[in-house]
């Protein structure tokens, strides 16, 4: 799932369930009118927009969810064969059919919704500071007096320092704006319009909702609107909320001044909303007049307005606490728990089959104009890779067995022929896939399809019969499928003092964010990996010791046969093949399982060493001759008997190293060097040696 269909989904979940929730929330205010404090009455809204804002909703038992979402059920595959007489169950698994072209939809509604969304905000931003420059050119300075009130005010508000102030005569009521820097905004009649208390008032109401965080909140409510533009009814909400929002702050000012002042600001307000000539502000301000059709509810609202009960106060934090955890929270997701096993469903081998093709996943697989059984082989390489879980290396991944030769079903008349089946040439290109829908999708392009077995997956035309009972799909002896990257014995860990544990924490350590190559080299492929190391070893911090270093090892070039006297000449080797191509693309990947990649894919191997890595080839041992060199100290010089004995090849032969036709060795006693031709046998012989295991 890309990042718009990440979105996307959200915003339909955020849209339904703010909006049954907002619609549960007028239901209770409606039925509380005239009971419930206004702050509280405000603060029902929290559910709503916690559902609106929040990427993730936690998991409750209390959810509504829990009553009214269907439950989840697990789809099994439905075995097509019947059971065997062992036990065994024979599961068939028919091709993906893929649906025809058509119009997406979906993709459409998700793109004009993006597209709305940013052209809401757009608007508002647009509009919100079209309003500011206008308010900016008819700035007036302010007067010490109306300073000196402000500061006063702002100090009874409980505000630790009053508000910067733009006197304009743009703005024709007092509002608030900004998030960080708050701006209070007056107009240049005020508060001459006023008499002191009244001004002393509509102060308190503007700083109130500097006190009660007002201000970045409706920078929540604007972008929540510009996100759910195509929901009306979250667009009357908002306008409710901000109706609320007034209210509370006209309890909170009654709450500083106390009821004698109801009287006082009622007058304000009336003298505030004859003085207005347009609806009010934009998107971003918090006024005292946003809009003038909730004016007789506040008024009745400040003529009712009485100290609250505190168990009003109790009531609607429990009230708040339910429906979030009714409504803004996600149902609880079940323990699944393990159905019992009944003895006429029992699944032999084919279970432990099954959990494979489920759980190996395949990282990538690309296929380009491979025949069905090459890829099928490919498959069942990659399940012994990737079967790491697997102790017994003879039980590692999934054997794969193509029958074409299945009886058909007579009365069907086949597409296609098996010889065609065979001969289908397939080009798929995934990442990241389970094992399970690799075989769908290429059983599925070459008209076929497979049964898991009790030992093996058998791949079957589309149309083939059901095998008779007690028949076992086998795998008919033949030549093993090797992987494609060597196997590798067990490996001691590395001593502290061992100088090959440097690089191998590397190797280990060092990962490439993109393995990227195309039809490349094995010497490319090394090149990039070697500047690769060099550019990703941070920890490093002598410039000079970054990265590692990597040599590769040539083949060894084809040898020609003996001639026979009386006979005709042997044929002359062929010429050195040329180099192999490697093409691999994955991610995220230990510098060391892409050597095993790079390595595997050409059939070589690489080799740790005290101050590289060497890349020979897997059959360098049989008698081909390999150059290596080695910096030795004292120990190693004295070990190998070169302190007192100048010549390389004596020395070493005491020490049962053989050097065959070809081989050589050279010691350079001032640069502590010994460079050797040999065989890669009597090499590791020479490396234990240096090592200090003889």
């Amino acid at each position: 799932m890309n990042t718009l269909d990440a979105l996307f989904s959200w915003f339909t979940f955020a849209t339904v369930r703010g909006t049954l929730l907002a619609l549960g929330v007028l239901a209770l205010q409606a039925a509380l009118r005239g009971r419930l404090p206004a702050r509280w009455h405000y603060a029902l809204w929290l559910p709503v927009v916690l559902v609106l804002a929040a990427p993730w909703l936690p998991q409750s038992r209390w959810s509504l969810e829990n009553r009214f979402a269907p439950a989840v059920a697990r789809v099994e595959p439905t075995p097509l064969a019947s059971a065997f007489e062992d036990g065994t169950l024979l599961t068939e698994v028919a091709p993906v059919a893929v649906p025809a072209a058509r119009t997406d939809w979906h993709r459409i509604a998700k793109l004009a919704w993006l597209a709305g969304t940013a052209g809401a905000l757009f608007l508002a931003l647009a509009a919100y500071a079209r309003t500011m420059r206008r308010m900016r050119r008819g700035e007036v300075p302010a007067d010490a007096t109306l300073l000196a009130m402000i500061a006063d005010t702002a100090l009874a508000s409980g505000l630790r320092c009053p508000p910067r102030v733009l006197v304009s005569s743009a703005v024709q009521s007092p509002a608030v704006t900004g998030i960080w820097h708050p701006l209070l905004l007056l107009p240049t009649n005020f508060p001459d319009a006023f008499t002191p208390a009244e001004a002393r008032l509509v102060l308190l109401h503007e700083l109130a909702h500097l006190k009660r965080g007002d201000l970045p909140l409706n920078w929540l409510f604007c972008l929540l609107q510009a996100i759910h533009w195509c929901n009306p009814v979250l667009w009357f909400v908002f306008a409710r909320i901000r109706t609320d929002r007034e209210a509370a702050c006209d309890a909170h000012v009654l709450t500083l001044t106390g009821a004698d002042s109801r009287a006082t600001y009622g007058h304000a307000l009336l003298k505030l909303e004859s003085s207005l000539t347009t609806p009010g502000f934009s998107l971003g301000f918090v006024g005292i007049f946003e809009r003038t059709a909730g004016l007789r509810a506040r008024l009745r609202a400040i003529a009712d307005h009485r100290r609250a009960h505190p168990a009003w106060g109790v009531f609607a934090a429990g009230l708040i606490a339910a429906l979030t955890l009714a409504g803004a929270t996600r149902a609880q997701a079940p323990i699944p728990s393990k159905p019992p096993a009944s003895p006429e469903r029992r699944v032999g081998g084919s279970e432990q089959i099954q959990k494979k093709l489920s759980a190996l996943i395949i990282p990538r697989l690309e296929l380009r104009d491979a025949t069905v059984q090459e890829a099928l082989n490919f498959l069942q390489r990659k399940s012994i890779d990737l079967d790491g879980a697997e102790p017994d290396p003879a039980k590692r991944g999934v054997k794969i067995v193509l029958n074409l030769a299945a009886p058909l079903d007579p009365t069907i008349d086949p597409p296609t022929s098996p010889a065609n089946m065979a001969d289908a040439r397939l080009t798929v290109a995934l990442t990241n896939i389970p094992l399970m829908e690799a075989l769908r999708y290429v059983t599925g392009l070459a008209n076929l399809k497979f049964r898991i077995g009790a030992n093996a997956v058998e791949v079957i035309p589309q149309h083939a019969l059901a095998p008779p009972p007690g028949q076992e799909v086998k795998v008919p002896p033949s030549a093993p499928v090797r992987s494609s990257k060597p196997p590798s014995p067990p490996v001691a860990p590395l001593a502290p003092s061992d100088p090959r544990k440097k690089i191998t924490d590397k190797l280990n350590t060092i990962i490439i964010p993109q393995l990227d190559l195309r039809d490349a080299t094995l010497h490319d492929a090394v090149a990039f990996l070697v500047k690769k190391s060099a550019e990703l070893d941070v920890t490093e911090p002598d410039p000079a010791k970054r990265g590692i270093n990597m040599v590769v090892q040539h083949r060894p070039a084809p040898v020609a046969p003996p001639s026979v006297p009386g006979l005709e000449p042997a044929p002359q080797p062929a010429e050195q093949p040329a180099e192999p191509r490697i093409t691999v693309s994955v991610k995220n990947l230990p510098l060391m399982e892409a050597l095993r990649y790079v390595t595997g894919l050409v059939d070589m191997k690489f080799k740790v060493e005290p101050h590289l890595v060497s890349i020979l080839p897997i059959n360098a041992g049989a008698g081909a001759l390999i150059t290596k060199e080695f910096q030795l100290d004292a120990r190693s010089i004295n070990t190998l008997g070169l302190a007192r004995n100048p010549d390389p090849k004596v020395a070493l032969a005491e020490k049962r190293v053989n050097f065959p036709a070809g081989a050589a060795a050279t010691w350079n006693r001032d640069l502590r060097r010994l460079v050797i031709r040999n065989t890669q046998e009597n090499l590791d012989v020479v490396e234990r040696l240096v090592e200090g295991n003889p």
